[in-house]
């Protein structure tokens, strides 16, 4: 479902957010929603994903990162949303929330600022800072693919995206399980 282009965004929502299917099933359709679902209602897109109850981290900061896609083609996120990300408890979130006050119109000295202070310190947070950063700093028409990257980065190195990605990899699009030793 995660690939097929007859499922929209309203869809993939929907669905990722049931919570009876596998975590990893739901980490995928999560990461399938495009940046237009942001551009339809940034600021509905935004609400929800900064303050809908109960959402395991993996699954807000994977919607999160849609914010910072969208700040990154000049979409206006409310900025009430992404403060409110820059309070949740988990570091990457608010590194999305912060890059997302970085990039987009009218940007935030400050948000840049906490990347940077993020980014000196040698740890998976540190990393991450720094990524976005390096994807801040590159042309316009590369941030996307930068920001790709790391998408594809924090499968494995945020603590319960981990957990949710554990004995699994994407291989030349193809989802492979691991060998088990």
């Amino acid at each position: 479902l995660s690939r097929d282009p007859r499922v929209g965004d309203h869809q993939l929502m929907e669905i990722c957010l049931r919570r009876d299917l596998p975590d990893l099933a739901r980490y995928l359709l999560a990461e399938a929603v495009s940046t237009d679902a942001v551009a339809r209602d940034p600021r509905q897109y935004a609400l929800t994903v900064a303050l809908s109850p109960d959402w395991p981290d993996w699954l807000r900061l994977v919607l999160a990162r849609r914010l910072a896609y969208g700040a990154t083609r000049g979409y206006t996120i409310p900025e009430v949303a992404l403060e409110e990300l820059l309070k949740n408890s988990d570091p990457m979130i608010r590194l999305w929330a912060a890059y997302s006050l970085a990039v987009m119109p009218g940007s935030k000295p400050e948000a840049a600022a906490k990347l940077e202070e993020a980014a000196r310190i040698h740890d998976e947070n540190g990393e991450l800072a720094a990524m976005l950063l390096a994807a801040r700093a590159a042309p316009e028409e590369e941030r996307e693919r930068l920001l790709d990257d790391v998408t594809r980065w924090q499968r494995h190195h945020h603590p319960q995206a981990a957990k949710v990605w554990e004995g699994w990899e994407i291989i030349d699009g193809q989802m492979i399980e691991k060998e088990r030793k």
